[in-house]
């Protein structure tokens, strides 16, 4: 007959000693409350598979940074396709180059203000790259980039006054003016009548049809600027953060 051996019982309070088992580990896994080593092997093995992800603050800023991004380019390109199309439309043109517009700077000064100085440089750029593939007058290659893609990128100059959309957009046209200007003197100097500074000549010359644009683009900015949604305030805000930085 086998010996009979008595069972003792495993004591109910915990040992202080053994790594904590029987007490309770809180877990993020699942909403489940395992206990000592099963909670260490739950969380490493069979838990990972729900365990709840915390999501990394740096990898959520890269994502808001390339939304924004992506954001930008977008109306960036809206922006010169809508000013190509204004820019078709011609009030009148001057003989050596130059013309008054329907407002066709106006989408890319207010991609300057919205977005700041590069985003405005670089749309203003492009611009003027299709505008001369649309209507293209080389006769120099300086010539070309006073022209074109300089006189059209500094109209990111506004997004340095994002607060005062309309100083900003004061500060592109002259900007362009300044270019062009520079153009003239260079390169058409042979153009101003005898006795004439060249420098003259090629103020007057530009200021025709640059004056107009500059009138004609205050008048629109200042239409629609506080009167679409968010437009004003998106710019306003932008310029108290470059401000603070």
């Amino acid at each position: 007959m086998a010996e009979r051996r008595d069972v003792v019982p495993r004591p109910r309070t915990p040992d202080l000693g053994n790594a904590s088992v029987g007490k309770w580990q809180p877990s993020a896994t699942c909403g489940r409350k395992p206990y000592g080593a099963a909670a260490v092997a739950f969380s490493a093995g069979a838990g990972e598979g729900c365990h709840v992800r915390k999501t990394d603050p740096v990898e959520k800023g890269d994502k808001t940074k390339n939304g924004t991004d992506l954001r930008m380019l977008v109306e960036s390109a809206v922006a010169i396709a809508l000013a190509v199309v204004l820019h078709m439309v011609t009030l009148w043109k001057l003989p050596q180059g130059g013309k008054v517009t329907s407002g066709s700077m106006v989408p890319l000064l207010i991609i300057a203000v919205r977005w700041g100085p590069k985003a405005g440089l670089g749309a203003g750029v492009l611009f003027g790259l299709v505008d001369y593939l649309l209507e293209p007058y080389f006769y120099h290659p300086v010539q070309f980039m006073l022209d074109y893609p300089i006189a059209f990128g500094c109209l990111g100059l506004a997004g340095f006054l994002p607060r005062w959309p309309l100083l900003g957009t004061t500060a592109g046209l002259a900007g362009r003016f300044l270019s062009h200007l520079l153009s003239g003197v260079v390169f058409f100097a042979s153009y101003a009548p005898e006795g004439m500074s060249p420098w003259l000549y090629s103020a007057i010359y530009n200021a025709t049809y640059l004056g107009p644009e500059l009138v004609i683009s205050l008048i629109v900015v200042g239409l629609v600027w506080w009167r679409i949604p968010g437009l004003g305030r998106a710019g306003h805000d932008a310029g108290k953060r470059r401000a603070r930085a």
